[in-house]
């Protein structure tokens, strides 16, 4: 992934006071993540209860055994903590120093600021992470549903016709802007130059780089023809966020869920997704413990899943040398028969060969 200027100017400084032990500050922000990730279970465990006791009375009398209670949730900030610090994809993105493990701080200080329903914060976190990598755009749209639900509940009106979405839409886009413009203006005045915007935003939507990794677009785009290239990607990285209307339609009354699952979803699908995008948000499903006994098969399942991504994740090196591999003999091949072509009588000519 390409870095931005403000993400070097904050390497630079880093290592001119740390120099040799940076690893230090990478450690400390992956302490901070796990201390935030309680912080967000808290709140999150008082919001279910505060939502439940606003919509009780709108359930049926049979759901009563499976109401959410307080003990259901004691132990949730254990649980997410746990998952932060034995993950072994956590581990591997702190000890790599990826700057991954500062765009998930982002995303959970994001996250923390929403649930806390601080329109100004949650916004400039957003904004944050969407200067580093344009996809998180999206959370947008489920802080500006979680901040209108807040203020229905604040009034005591859970009716969604009386009140309208709109203006806190529209106030969460202005500050997004605004904070984003800010932080623009800002890589400016360090580079004093607009040329960052094609070097970061340019790589992300032009995908030039197919060096095999978790994702989806290099094994698509090297089996692919060039003439389909521009069609294609468009059509994958509207992919990316093409779920966030019909999703927040479907979950306007689970922001917080929302939130994570389009999380999940363009950590998926972006183009240049790494091990850091799996932590983020294997780390914040035990949120939704309380639900997994009502899963079918959950267990019997997640152990199975979890089976298949360990593997996978020992296995990806092998993998993808043999990708690399077979992608550099696939050019070498190219590169020899691009380079014999008929000429205007049929005959065979060989262009020129440089160095040799």
């Amino acid at each position: 992934m390409p870095v931005t200027p403000l993400m070097l100017k904050f390497s630079n400084v880093m290592l001119e006071i740390f120099g040799q032990s940076d690893y230090l500050v990478f450690l400390a922000i992956d302490a901070l993540t796990g201390v935030l990730l309680m912080k967000i279970a808290k709140l999150f465990a008082r919001y279910l209860l505060q939502k439940q006791t606003n919509d009780v009375d709108t359930y049926s009398k049979d759901a009563a055994p499976i109401l959410l209670k307080a003990e259901n949730l004691k132990k949730l900030q254990v649980f997410i903590v746990a998952v932060h610090f034995l993950n072994p994809y956590s581990i591997g993105v702190c000890l790599a120093r990826s700057t991954g493990i500062i765009h998930n701080f982002l995303i959970l200080l994001a996250f923390y600021w929403t649930a806390k329903a601080n329109m100004i914060l949650s916004t400039l976190c957003l904004a944050m992470a969407t200067y580093e990598c344009f996809y998180p755009v999206v959370l947008c749209v489920p802080a500006a549903l979680y901040f209108y639900q807040c203020d229905c509940y604040r009034k005591k009106n859970t009716d969604s016709n009386t009140t309208s979405s709109l203006p806190y839409f529209i106030k969460t886009f202005i500050l997004f802007v605004f904070w984003l413009s800010l932080l623009f203006s800002i890589s400016y005045m360090l580079q004093d130059s607009l040329q960052f915007f094609n070097s970061i935003y340019g790589f992300i939507f032009t995908v030039p780089d197919l060096t095999p990794n978790i994702g989806v677009f290099w094994y698509f785009f090297t089996e692919m023809f060039e003439h389909f290239r521009v069609f294609f990607l468009f059509v994958f990285q509207i992919n990316a966020i093409v779920y966030t209307v019909p999703l927040a339609i479907r979950f306007k009354e689970q922001p917080l869920f929302l939130m994570y699952i389009l999380t999940f979803l363009t950590g998926v699908f972006k183009s240049y997704p790494s091990y850091s995008d799996v932590a983020l948000f294997l780390c914040l499903l035990p949120l939704w413990k309380h639900l997994f006994p009502f899963t079918e098969q959950f267990y019997s399942n997640l152990y199975v899943y979890h089976q298949y991504r360990f593997l996978s994740a020992a296995l990806a090196p092998l993998a993808l040398r043999w990708q690399c591999q077979r992608q550099l003999l696939f050019r070498h091949y190219s590169g020899l028969h691009n380079s014999r072509n008929l000429s205007s009588n049929g005959s065979l000519v060989r262009q020129p060969t440089l160095g040799i």
